[in-house]
């Protein structure tokens, strides 16, 4: 790892590691532009945006501007990471997430309330989602690390309309090249950790390992406390109170049975709120 304190020099002196302070974060990496553009015969330490790995090379994206950083990660699979060059050195660039909503365009409020259920309206619906893959693309040529989306239901006002990011994960699978796209974030308190584990398992392939996905508790109460009535998880503002606590107990159950269905062969869940295999009766 590299200090934040010093430098550190490759092992053929060629390129020079320089940790950058915050916000920035990351490391400069120092060089002339052959050292940069080939595999110098040593390796600097990398720490980009918080995940370590080791430099081979830097491959040249274009005559100036951004290099593509291209680094094990950790179990053995490569990483990547935009860079920016410039008088000969690299910087790592932070990592940028864009976060789409689906909203309903109205010529105003009175409109949105004239429109009602404007949330209803298929031929808008249809409109936007196909109007995001030039966003989508767009970002893509920018470099923009990522693209993700929400799940929320229930929206009549036509406000957040995601009640399935994984699916919308999936459509722009193939529409990027090396932007990442994902979901921010599957509402655990309400959903199925195996479904979930098998979905987002499934759009990491589909987008060749291009994918990143978070979760969330669910604080909108219009559609939380009616899909999470099986475990009696409701809506949360994290007030501390009893049906807060009863919340965060469902999804932190939940998110540790997705990792487990990531990351081991087998599972056997004995949860309080989750059970695999089903209880036997009788």
């Amino acid at each position: 790892m590299v200090s934040r304190a010093e430098p550190k020099r490759a092992a053929d002196a060629s390129v020079i590691a320089t940790p950058l302070p915050e916000p920035t974060g990351g490391c400069r990496l120092t060089g002339d532009a052959s050292s940069l553009g080939h595999a110098p015969s040593g390796r600097a330490n990398l720490s980009m945006c918080g995940k370590l790995g080791r430099l081979p090379y830097a491959r040249r994206v274009g005559p100036a501007g951004d290099r593509l950083l291209d680094f094990p990660a950790h179990g053995g699979r490569r990483r990547r990471a935009l860079g920016q060059y410039s008088g000969g050195s690299l910087v790592a660039l932070p990592k940028v997430i864009v976060q789409l909503y689906p909203v309903f365009p109205t010529n105003g409020e009175e409109d949105r309330r004239r429109r009602r259920p404007v949330g209803a309206d298929s031929d808008a619906y249809h409109r936007i989602v196909h109007e995001w893959t030039d966003i989508i693309r767009e970002a893509d040529k920018m470099g923009i690390w990522g693209i993700s989306t929400i799940e929320h239901h229930f929206h009549s006002e036509g406000f957040e309309v995601g009640p399935n990011p994984g699916v919308l994960n999936a459509h722009w699978a193939d529409k990027v090249t090396n932007t990442r796209v994902g979901a921010l974030g599957y509402v655990m308190s309400t959903q199925d950790p195996i479904r979930v584990a098998e979905e987002t398992a499934i759009i990491d392939h589909l987008t060749n390992g291009k994918y990143f996905v978070g979760f969330s508790r669910g604080y909108q109460s219009r559609w939380t406390n009616v899909l999470g009535q099986f475990v009696g998880a409701e809506a949360t503002l994290s007030t501390g109170d009893a049906a807060d606590l009863h919340n965060r107990e469902v999804f932190e159950e939940r998110v540790e049975q997705v990792l487990a269905c990531w990351t081991q062969e087998s599972v056997n869940f004995d949860g309080r709120f989750y059970k695999a295999p089903f209880p036997a009766s009788g």
